[in-house]
């Protein structure tokens, strides 16, 4: 078959599927739009290339039933015969095809305009004319060539190279990385070493007058220093330059009166600078398994010496905290009073107290203490809402906190707005403090709040929003106090009952004599609870009334209720799908996740799709935060750029590439490589490794959230090396760096998944671990979420440790609850995780989502 049916196929396709969609009940036009004609036309594309062949009828058929959804494949599939090959009634026995009478058959062609233009791009892309492959093949080639050179599969093959040979990787792993990667080589044609270290030195130079501290040390591997030293005009630059090479040489351990020199004449920042640039080139060393001994003989002592002038320029408490271990020893009560004194002069009250409460969580001091005594005037006038806006978890801070807060409320002319706005303030700074007992005292200020906002409720309005942030945020309500206020404002009882909640007879009224919506009782739940009784009565009335919404609400409140109540008949079967179809989203994946294994088989499966539907849904919508994103997301897709030979054709965009044909009024016979137009991805590598605990105690919610997350990433690294395993009593591995991602039947997997078990997490690690051997890739993630309650930390440290030696950045993810308990202290300390504690689950897909978009 040509390539001209491809284009017209995948038109024709959409055209005859929504024409005949009456003919498949349940499937819903909108399914079949022109995305997918894009998406038939995108893989075949791809096949194409791959193969170098052209595609064959089956080929169509088969491109009609993968990109469609999985309830329409079949209507698709008979679609897509009946334009190839006519009436599908004659080829059909039973439920098959008869693959025999397939044959090829010549579609006519009417193409114009826009086709014309994409049938020629196929015709292109057979790399038949306009393109030298066999050049192109050895470019592809020597990519791996050099990739296999200098990220090797096994790190062990590096550990029984020479001093000189490590240089050498390392040289050309920086020059790699300096032209772009496997991008550049294309780009610039480069198909040797010497001519990509002439490239990366030349962009490297190009970079001097306004180069960084990692690639004025990136640029002292790669021996530019003489020439960074010629071009900057900057003398710090000279001076570090100098330094760095003079790091270098004799073979003496003992620093230069030159270099000596130049850090006498350092000033405090200066130091930092210095200090920082050391520390990374000798980082950079060690990581690549470099002697500091015989390659930079100098740099051990040049720290020091750089050190111990910035203990002698150090002049405040930014200095001390640059690098506590400096001073750990040394301080005198003198010398701190001096330094306070100095930050004083261009610090908040605030600042100063949390750089005060920084150093004393170091040195164990009570320096906070010492600074809101000695400055308690300049924090008397620090205003409320600054001190709200800037929390800090000390003793300070919260005697602050409560006498301005005291000061506050003394006002007698307060009214219900400036209640309602403390109220919310002290809500949100729950949200920025990690502190359990300083959470306690914001929710006890609020519960005098609510106190505060109902007795100055001026409508009937103000009381309803009272009752209800209360119920929002589970604080206690004085019954008598609100039927007082209620009366006041001209409300009679049942008004006042409603606002209250009696919520049981409020539902019973509202499902025998409405249809509500899922939306309204759910809102209704959400604020109110009910009793397992009262919970029934409400089902079993919902199911005889069939009234979708509620019972879809109460589903989702008590799923495992539900399916106890209704019966299996196509009457009941058909409504309860109708109901789960209502709404839910994460809060039917928790019920889904805790009573879902418990569900009789005939509802199971159900239920099970819905949970798909959901999961995925939400995994996409936060995935797309991550890609196009202002800020630093995974994926940016905001530049396009000139197709290169050995890009990934799926990153060819047809519209941009029509669009640039278009306005170049280039005539088809001129169309070079460079007029397709494909969509720009990141630079560089990234592997990403996920852990998550599904013992017993991550049942639910937690399990939920995670499950969310674990989707999100298959989504947002398809195209990387993520590897994704589940640990209880025993660990299931979901995907791993080398594996091409079938989502379908990973996100199958998962929700057949339910907490159960201890913890054991020896064999995670230690996968985990295996995994970044294996990785190719410069930038590592290791994200770990558990309760940390380990039965085997000892068997799993050493993996741990194994892990920080492959260089990766490690995040430990734990709940709120559990901070300070189980192995917590143990985990961090063997990873040098960040820790990261999680007070509600829904808050968890945004708490991945902020840690990756950092990779």
């Amino acid at each position: 078959m040509g390539h001209f049916e491809l284009v017209e196929f995948a038109s024709e396709f959409i055209n005859v599927a929504r024409e005949s969609i009456n003919e498949s009940p349940g499937i819903k036009k909108s399914i079949f739009s022109s995305r997918q004609s894009q998406a038939i036309c995108a893989m075949g594309i791809c096949k194409i290339l791959r193969t170098k062949s052209s595609l064959d009828t089956n080929d169509l058929i088969t491109l009609a039933i993968i990109t469609s959804p999985p309830e329409a494949q079949k209507f698709a599939e008979i679609i897509a015969i009946r334009i190839l090959l006519g009436d599908e009634r004659d080829l059909f026995q039973g439920d098959t095809v008869d693959s025999s009478l397939i044959t090829s058959k010549t579609v006519p062609k009417h193409l114009t305009g826009a086709q014309d233009i994409l049938n020629e791009i196929l015709s292109f892309l057979t790399l038949q004319r306009s393109v030298d492959s066999s050049k192109g093949l050895e470019s592809l080639r020597f990519v791996e060539q050099i990739e296999n050179e200098i990220f090797a599969s096994d790190p062990q093959d590096y550990i029984s190279l020479t001093n000189n040979e490590s240089l050498d990787i390392l040289k050309k792993r920086i020059a790699y990385d300096t032209i772009g990667g496997s991008q550049g080589l294309r780009q610039n044609k480069l198909d040797n070493w010497g001519g990509i270290m002439d490239f990366a030195k030349k962009l490297m130079l190009q970079k001097v007058p306004f180069i960084d501290n990692e690639d004025l040390v990136r640029s002292h591997i790669l021996s530019l220093t003489s020439e960074v030293k010629n071009l900057s005009r900057e003398k710090n630059i000279q001076n570090l330059a100098e330094m760095l090479e003079d790091s270098l040489k004799n073979h003496k351990h003992e620093i230069s009166s030159k270099s000596s020199k130049i850090i006498d004449e350092l000033s405090s920042r200066e130091l930092q600078n210095s200090l920082e640039i050391f520390n990374n080139f000798k980082n950079i060393l060690n990581q690549n398994n470099i002697s500091i001994s015989d390659h930079a003989p100098r740099l051990d002592s040049m720290i020091n010496y750089a050190e111990n002038r910035f203990k002698e320029e150090a002049t405040n408490l930014e200095d001390i905290l640059f690098s506590p271990n400096l001073f750990k020893d040394t301080l005198n009560y003198d010398q701190l009073d001096s330094f306070i004194e100095n930050s004083h002069e261009y610090n908040s009250p605030l600042d100063l107290l949390q750089k005060a409460k920084d150093l004393d969580d170091i040195f164990n001091s009570n320096l906070s203490n010492r600074i809101y005594n000695k400055y308690s005037k300049d924090f008397k006038k620090t205003p409320l809402n600054e001190v709200i806006d800037n929390p800090i978890s000390n003793a300070e801070w919260l005697d602050l906190f409560r006498n301005k807060v005291s000061n506050y409320l003394a006002d007698k002319n307060l009214n219900w707005g400036d209640h309602n706005d403390l109220f919310e303030k002290l809500e949100n700074i729950k949200k920025k403090v990690g502190n359990s007992h300083l959470n306690q005292t914001f929710r006890n200020f609020n519960q005098e709040e609510i106190k505060n906002m109902i007795e100055t409720s001026q409508t009937p309005d103000d009381l309803a929003k009272s009752i209800e942030f209360a119920q929002e945020n589970n604080y206690d309500l004085e019954i008598s106090k609100i039927f007082e206020k209620g009366d006041s404002l001209g409300m009679d009882k049942a008004e006042i009952a409603k606002l209250l909640g009696d919520v049981f007879e409020y539902l019973k009224n509202m499902i025998s004599t409405e249809n509500p919506s899922f939306e309204r009782v759910n809102s209704i739940l959400r604020k109110n609870s009910l009793t397992q009784s009262q919970s029934q009565t409400l089902i079993s009335m919902s199911i005889k009334k069939k009234s979708v919404g509620a019972l879809g609400a109460l589903a989702m409140r008590d799923l495992s209720q539900v399916s106890k109540i209704i019966r299996h008949t196509p009457e009941e079967e058909d409504l309860f799908r109708k109901a789960i179809g209502a709404g839910g989203g994460e809060n039917f994946l928790n019920q889904w996740f805790k009573h879902g294994h418990k569900l009789p088989k005939w509802l199971r499966q159900t239920v099970k799709d819905r949970a798909k539907e959901i999961i995925i849904d939400l995994a996409k919508t936060k995935a797309a935060l991550l890609i196009g994103s202002s800020e630093a997301g995974i994926l940016p897709e905001g530049t396009t750029r000139p197709f290169f030979l050995g890009d990934d054709p799926w990153a060819i965009d047809i519209d941009e590439t029509i669009d640039n044909l278009l306005s170049s009024g280039k005539k088809i016979e001129d169309v070079k490589l460079d007029d397709f137009i494909v969509r720009e991805e990141i630079s560089g590598r990234r592997c990403v490794i996920f852990l998550l605990d599904i013992s017993g105690s991550m049942t639910g919610a937690p399990l939920a959230s995670a499950s969310i997350v674990t989707v999100m990433l298959l989504m947002v690294f398809a195209r990387d090396e993520l590897g994704v395993a589940l640990f209880e009593s025993s660990s299931h591995i979901l995907c791993e760096i080398n594996e091409d991602i079938v989502l379908d039947e990973i996100v199958d997997e998962i929700l057949d998944l339910h907490a159960r078990g201890g913890t054991q997490m020896q064999s995670a690690v230690e996968w985990a671990e295996n995994q970044f051997k294996l990785s190719k890739s410069q930038d590592k993630m290791f994200i770990l979420v558990t309760d940390a309650y380990l039965g085997d930390f000892q068997r799993s440290k050493k993996h741990l440790e194994n892990i920080v030696n492959e260089n990766a950045t490690s995040i430990l993810i734990v709940p709120k609850t559990m901070y300070g308990m189980g192995n917590i202290q143990q985990i961090v300390e063997s990873i040098n995780a960040q820790l990261i504690p999680v007070d509600n689950w829904k808050n968890f897909p945004k708490i991945v989502s902020n840690i990756i978009s950092r990779v």
